[in-house]
């Protein structure tokens, strides 16, 4: 299963979001319905793999619940597995930090973030799950921005080091990913 944490992404990629396959609700934190998890062990019934896209968009205390809904799915249907994270199937993260921090969360529930002395326990499960990830394949050719432009400027924004020259052509409407015209 793909899935990416915002509807655009998952859009692109042709898979559901995060909140969907996990029958995540922000507006409740009321118990699960025993419907609800009827519906999450019919989806989890046969997928081995779920790839989460994005991932930087993801705080701590989301991967915690992920993992929790995504097991009580996969559990229904294997039993044995209901003391793994995410029922035990197997999960890709794909991402850049240098991109989204997590959406609707202070800065501190960001994956990478050190777990600190204020922060709740599902941030502290959440972090803890990041860290159980141990293998990292770190891509090194831009695949998606084919711009001179754009990559440059990209590039740059990325290690913090945006230089006048990308301001000066957006100001003056000459950049390359900025319809002519358009006034900010």
């Amino acid at each position: 299963m793909k899935s990416a944490y915002t509807e655009i992404t998952a859009s692109i990629i042709d898979r559901k979001m995060t909140l969907t396959i996990s029958c995540f609700s922000q507006k409740t934190s009321a118990a699960m319905s025993n419907e609800t998890k009827a519906k999450l062990q019919e989806f989890w019934r046969s997928i081995q793999y779920l790839v989460i896209d994005e991932v930087s968009m993801i705080s701590k205390t989301f991967l915690a619940l992920l993992s929790q809904n995504v097991g009580i799915g996969v559990t229904g249907s294997r039993p044995d597995q209901v003391n793994y994270l995410f029922g035990g199937i197997n999960i890709i993260l794909c991402g850049d930090f240098h991109q989204f921090p997590p959406v609707s969360a202070p800065a501190s529930e960001a994956l990478y973030q050190p777990i600190g002395t204020h922060d709740s326990t599902e941030s502290q499960l959440g972090q803890k799950i990041y860290e159980e990830f141990i293998t990292v394949v770190l891509l090194k050719e831009q695949m998606q921005v084919t711009d001179p432009g754009w990559r440059d400027f990209l590039e740059h924004l990325r290690e913090g080091r945006v230089q006048n020259r990308h301001i000066h052509s957006h100001a003056a409407g000459t950049c390359p990913w900025t319809p002519k015209g358009t006034t900010y």
